[in-house]
């Protein structure tokens, strides 16, 4: 969604180990993909070390932890004051990136599964209290 309206745009994609055979699998098939298939020239971010990398080595990877781990400290922080610099992390480097869709971070760049409409409105609620302590 993100990638197709700019070429400026990058997408990550990460496998873990999963086994040697279908690890191995994993490789050749974005091995032909990447030097075989036709679209690939209109992407000039591809990361030729695709499926090599493990996750704890992965700079990606590291950046979801913290992301998630910000993300945590901020949903925590509803009920707790312990987690204010999480939060803090969270509106500084975390939210201002987070994507929209007609200028709503909830649905696009905040997903939630399963849906449930009515936790939906109470973290939205929170989320909107806590955010003016910081934005």
């Amino acid at each position: 969604m993100e990638i197709q309206d700019s070429e400026e745009n990058l997408a990550v994609l990460f496998f873990d180990p999963v086994s040697e055979n279908t690890d191995k699998l994993l490789r050749d098939v974005y091995f032909e993909l990447i030097n075989e298939g036709d679209f690939i020239e209109k992407y000039s971010h591809i990361k030729d070390s695709l499926n090599i990398e493990h996750s704890h080595q992965s700079v990606g990877i590291q950046i979801a932890d913290y992301i998630s781990g910000t993300f945590s400290a901020m949903l925590r922080g509803i009920t707790s004051n312990n987690y204010e610099l999480g939060q803090k992390m969270f509106f500084e480097y975390v939210y201002p990136n987070l994507r929209r869709y007609n200028g709503k971070i909830m649905g696009a760049g905040i997903r939630e599964v399963q849906s449930d409409s009515q936790f939906r409105n109470y973290l939205k609620t929170e989320f909107e209290k806590i955010s003016k302590k910081y934005l």
